[in-house]
């Protein structure tokens, strides 16, 4: 497998796909599907292909090629299993490139990733947003690659020699949590599935994702609610329920905490887009200036409004505080009192839609002196997202 032939172009089509289960108990195409078709078991299956009878179990794979005769029975029960319809430009040398079996069953190290993409799949095909082709190919492209990786690990394993990258465990680990969100998580349960301690786990999580285990896994499930309540016309009790949460009223505090609206507001608001795509949208009217920035973020705030800064990427080292001092101290704290005027202001701009641009702003380094720092931001779903750019020093008492 050449590192060219796994960075070929590739546009892959889905034509149908769904993460189901059927009633029915026997899938038949004699002359085979005429396109490329890949199937996840959820449940036991007998599997003919091509005259071969085998079993499938839940967690196997199956890429069946097109031209290949299909015959799938269940014996006892109903039929479940994730599946994909799909063709495209060289499809063919890229499912060689990537080492996957075809028309034979093949059972990767893990399998996680596969019912949130097709999920994905499915969703973005039936609304057709913008771009959403685009997507759709990115999803595919991912799921056979991922795939390809699992079942390198599934095979290295088999051989005795596989050496995991803690940082993909971690990825694996949060795809996990985000792929069960019914589920009523601990940090324990989480750490568990690393097979590290439960302080050692926390730790790395946030190191690697910037957030911490528990807020991510609220702003996933607030995010899966925001997409039910665009999406479909499910009571408000049972879209909290299906997204996590056992307590309604916490769900609506979370909810407007983050999204910055509730979710009946939500819902009345007369528009398909989901509200987590305006981000993305304003934030290309401000790329320039945040390639130009020192640091950028999220401001966020604790359980009782006191704003601080969420999450941090970037270089403020000439203001001294470490990333665990930047996002421990209130915001407020950082600006001197003076400016707290300037602060209202901005607050009333980016609350009411506005956009804050280069506003100078005294903000406090470690060793107690102030440097002139331009603040620019939008504010979107519940959240502030800022840039900022580090000047010079300047008296505390000095006017900006």
């Amino acid at each position: 497998m050449t590192e060219s032939n796994i960075n070929m172009p590739v546009h892959l089509k889905v034509l149908a796909s769904n993460s189901k289960k059927s009633n029915r108990d026997t899938f038949k195409y004699p002359q085979g599907f005429g396109k490329h078709t890949f199937n996840h078991f959820l449940s036991t299956m007998t599997v003919n292909i091509g005259g071969r009878v085998s079993k499938a179990n839940p967690g196997d794979c199956l890429i069946h090629t097109p031209d290949c005769p299909q015959n799938h029975e269940v014996k006892d029960g109903s039929s479940a299993f994730d599946w994909c319809v799909f063709d495209g430009s060289e499809i063919s040398l890229l499912i060689k490139s990537l080492a996957l079996p075809v028309n034979k069953i093949f059972r990767p190290a893990s399998t996680h990733f596969v019912s949130p993409l097709l999920e994905k799949i499915t969703v973005e095909r039936e609304r057709k947003a913008n771009h959403w082709e685009m997507i759709v190919s990115l999803a595919l492209e991912e799921l056979l690659v991922k795939l390809s990786r699992h079942w390198g690990k599934s095979q290295a394993k088999k051989n005795g020699h596989c050496l995991v990258d803690p940082q993909e465990k971690l990825e694996d680990v949060r795809a996990v949590i985000h792929d069960q969100l019914e589920r009523q998580w601990s940090i324990p349960d989480m750490a568990q599935l690393s097979n590290l301690s439960t302080s050692r786990f926390a730790f790395l999580y946030k190191k690697s994702f910037e957030v911490s285990p528990m807020e991510d896994l609220i702003r996933q499930r607030i995010r899966h609610a925001a997409t039910l309540l665009s999406d479909t016309r499910k009571s408000i009790s049972e879209i909290s329920e299906e997204s996590g949460f056992e307590d309604l009223q916490y769900f609506y505090r979370a909810f407007k905490k983050r999204i910055g609206v509730t979710p009946k507001n939500l819902r009345d608001r007369n528009s398909t887009s989901s509200p987590w795509r305006s981000y993305e949208e304003e934030r290309g009217k401000l790329e320039a200036v945040w390639t130009a920035s020192d640091f950028h973020g999220m401001i966020g705030s604790d359980d009782n409004g006191v704003a601080f800064i969420e999450a941090v990427s970037g270089d403020w080292s000439e203001l001294g505080w470490t990333r665990q001092e930047l996002t421990r101290k209130p915001l407020l704290d950082l600006i001197h009192r003076k400016d707290g005027s300037l602060v209202a202001k901005a607050t009333h701009t980016v609350s009411t839609g506005g956009i804050l641009k280069d506003l100078l702003l005294r903000t406090l380094c470690k060793d107690n002196s102030y440097r002139k720092v331009a603040w620019t931001g939008i504010a979107s779903s519940g959240a502030f997202y800022f840039s900022a750019k580090i000047g010079e020093l300047v008296a505390s008492e000095t006017s900006i």
